[in-house]
């Protein structure tokens, strides 16, 4: 069933710059009918013939939606088909699985991807997704092969907090236990915020089982490596705020 969504409505005239690669016929009608729905009026295409076909004729197409799971070649092999036909930093990727696992995740941030999402597709999710692709996009000049690969760090983020919170389901066992990783995604959300966290509270919320001496113990062997920087609190200097080295960052 359809989620409400949440989000303020944006329309986007021209030409269609949306495209979805869903070899199921509801999935690919429901979240065309969705996305038009929304202001962002969509091509699909059923398989990745489908979808190159509709690339060379559409050259205003610049954001995908993909599902990976497709017959024939499957989702990954057609982002390597689509970097040949027209360089790969022209093209935003939303990648969609029914079957996730590490191999796709890493693949996805290969990809360069701006999202990685599984199903069923949180609609709220695709929708933020899709205008965040698109307003990227039109804010950008155009790219051409002679530039080098475009680094999304934000979606990279994204994409680890969703590995992080899908956990043991896909990933082998060790991933993600190495407190640091913790305070690392802690920090980067505290940093896209703009509020730096004490450091009693770095890596509090994380999946692992750390306790909290183990967690300012990474804190601190971090901060060595000058990866975080470690400041008394102008306000209370009883306090101690972490936050990432600007050399990090």
């Amino acid at each position: 069933m359809m989620q409400t969504n949440t989000l303020p409505a944006r329309s986007y005239a021209g030409a269609i710059r949306t495209m979805i690669v869903e070899d199921d016929r509801a999935s690919r009608e429901a979240l065309t009918e969705f996305l038009d729905g929304e202001g962002i009026p969509c091509c699909a295409a059923r398989d990745a013939i489908e979808a190159l076909e509709l690339v060379a004729e559409n050259p205003a197409i610049d954001v995908v939606i993909l599902d990976v799971g497709l017959p024939g070649f499957d989702g990954f092999e057609l982002i390597q088909k689509l970097a040949a036909q027209r360089d790969l930093n022209q093209f935003k990727l939303i990648v969609v699985t029914g079957n996730p696992t590490l191999d796709a995740a890493v693949k996805t941030l290969r990809s360069r991807a701006v999202e990685f999402l599984t199903k069923p597709v949180d609609l709220d999710r695709l929708l933020d997704a899709t205008r965040r692709a698109l307003v990227t996009d039109e804010a950008a000049a155009p790219a051409s092969k002679n530039d080098p690969p475009v680094i999304n760090v934000d979606a990279v983020y994204r994409i680890l907090i969703g590995l992080r919170s899908l956990g043991d389901e896909i990933l082998p066992s060790g991933y993600f236990h190495d407190p640091a990783w913790d305070v690392i995604l802690d920090l980067i959300a505290a940093e896209k915020r703009g509020r730096p966290l004490s450091l009693t509270s770095v890596g509090a919320m994380g999946r692992g089982a750390a306790s909290q001496s183990t967690l300012q113990r990474r804190v601190l062997q971090l901060a060595d490596q000058g990866i975080l920087d470690i400041d008394l609190d102008p306000r209370d200097r009883r306090r101690r705020l972490v936050r990432l080295s600007r050399k990090a960052t």
